[in-house]
């Protein structure tokens, strides 16, 4: 069904919208760690998901893992209340990241 998988798709964003948020707040605070940050969270989220096959990891381990919230069947319904969270907190930290972005005092050359 077409209709169910474009809502699973649509529910899966709220990680990519909560990673965005991540480096809009990183790179309104400090802008030289945005892209390293964003690298070792999407990393992080690799090592766990590929460790956690292999070997029983700590729950709180597994739920730092970003890739723990993404569905791996295309036919599992979609979590809104993951979706919420993620996405909310990836917008909450994008505009705190812009103001502090505009408050930044930058010194031209």
């Amino acid at each position: 069904d077409l209709a169910n998988l474009l809502l699973i798709s649509l529910a899966l964003t709220g990680t990519v919208i909560f990673i965005l948020g991540l480096g809009t707040l990183l790179y309104g605070i400090v802008p030289r760690l945005a892209v390293t940050g964003m690298y070792v969270v999407i990393g992080w989220s690799f090592v766990v998901d590929m460790v956690g096959s292999v070997v029983k990891l700590n729950e709180i381990i597994i739920n730092s893992s970003l890739l723990h919230y993404v569905s791996v069947s295309p036919t599992a319904p979609p979590d809104w209340t993951t979706f919420g969270w993620l996405a909310g907190l990836g917008v909450v930290m994008a505009a705190l990241g812009t103001a502090a972005f505009v408050k930044r005092d930058i010194i031209s050359e």
